[in-house]
């Protein structure tokens, strides 16, 4: 069931088909779903909070500091915080990975949602007619045509 469910729920999806010429049923031989078409980005209104544990339980969410702006632009405002030691209030310390986030609009964030939306959605009809390329070039299947289709179910 779960995995049905992920095909069922996912903003498009590609579904190769076998067929003859002879108007019999098209059989699917398979569909690769493509669950969030953004790419699962994030938006941010403020500067993220990072977790703060004490003995293993949490005591609050701050800003850590540090985050410096690099530029404002039509986009937002561009963060980064650089690498850094963090204490983990034993003996040990770790090294935090610079991080970035881009500060923005609700309006700015639904324009960059629909580029990043149609740039992937142009890449999955990409995907699909290489697919279908390399079945003409296979041969397709024993005595079947191949037909590969796209089905999008979030408006674009």
């Amino acid at each position: 069931m779960g995995i049905q469910n992920d095909i069922d729920c996912s903003d498009v999806k590609i579904s190769i088909f076998s067929h003859t010429d002879l108007g019999e049923d098209w059989e699917l031989v398979c569909t690769l779903p493509i669950n969030d078409i953004t790419g699962a980005i994030r938006w941010y209104a403020t500067l993220p909070e990072t977790p703060i544990y004490k003995k293993g339980k949490l005591v609050e969410s701050v800003v850590e500091e540090g985050w410096e702006m690099v530029k404002e632009d039509e986009e937002g405002q561009h963060w980064i915080l650089p690498e850094h030691e963090v204490d983990t209030g034993t003996s040990t310390t770790y090294t935090e990975p610079e991080r970035s986030v881009l500060i923005e609009t609700h309006e700015q964030f639904m324009k960059r949602r629909e580029k990043v939306k149609a740039a992937n959605l142009e890449m999955v009809h990409k995907v699909a007619e290489s697919i279908r390329q390399m079945y003409r070039d296979c041969g397709d299947f024993w005595d079947a045509n191949c037909t590969v289709q796209v089905t999008q179910e979030v408006e674009i």
